[in-house]
């Protein structure tokens, strides 16, 4: 894919336009870069003149968008030293892929609705799926899916973020999604 900006990013340069808001930067593909190892091989640059993120390829080209990035990122780095990449996106399995990309796509709709319709949503549907597990799309592990309904919800890692969360989910049975936002913000790839 191609980016807007005139500068050409180096292969495994991730650049960041340090002007945008903290929603509006890619925490999807950072995080899985934690999860996969891949953090330690990424140059993080600042760049205050790309109207978006975007990742170089060894190819010369670039990957912009955060969910794009991520995926690249998890394909990329699932045959290095972890398996952690296979697993965020599903492994082999179709089934489970497919599980995953509903859910990115659910996110990514629900992204633009406004905050109270988005939280809404996303907690109905994450505390009937969360009754009997931990992790949306997998019984055992964090995969994309998790992550991008996270962003979904404004990546409440930091305190003040999560309590305001919290407050907007009281009242109701929340049980799930509460014990889910608890896992994950207490997941080192996403403190």
């Amino acid at each position: 894919t191609t980016s807007l900006s005139t500068s050409k990013l180096p292969p495994h340069n991730l650049a960041i336009n340090p002007n945008h808001s903290l929603n509006d930067r890619p925490l999807v593909a950072l995080t899985v870069a934690v999860l996969t190892g891949a953090i330690v091989e990424l140059n993080l640059v600042s760049d205050h003149t790309r109207p978006n993120s975007a990742l170089g390829l060894p190819s010369g080209g670039e990957v912009v968008g955060d969910l794009a990035m991520a995926r690249y990122i998890a394909r990329t780095w699932s045959s290095s030293q972890s398996n952690m990449g296979q697993l965020i996106l599903g492994a082999d399995d179709a089934s489970s892929q497919s599980a995953i990309d509903q859910f990115v796509d659910y996110a990514l709709i629900m992204s633009k609705k406004d905050e109270a319709s988005r939280i809404k949503g996303i907690a109905m549907t994450l505390n009937r799926i969360l009754v009997n597990q931990t992790f949306v799309a997998s019984a055992t592990s964090i995969t994309l899916a998790d992550i991008a309904l996270y962003a979904g919800l404004g990546f409440p890692s930091q305190h003040a973020a999560k309590v305001a969360l919290n407050k907007a989910l009281s009242g109701g049975n929340n049980n799930g999604i509460l014990r889910w936002l608890n896992v994950l913000t207490s997941h080192p790839a996403i403190r």
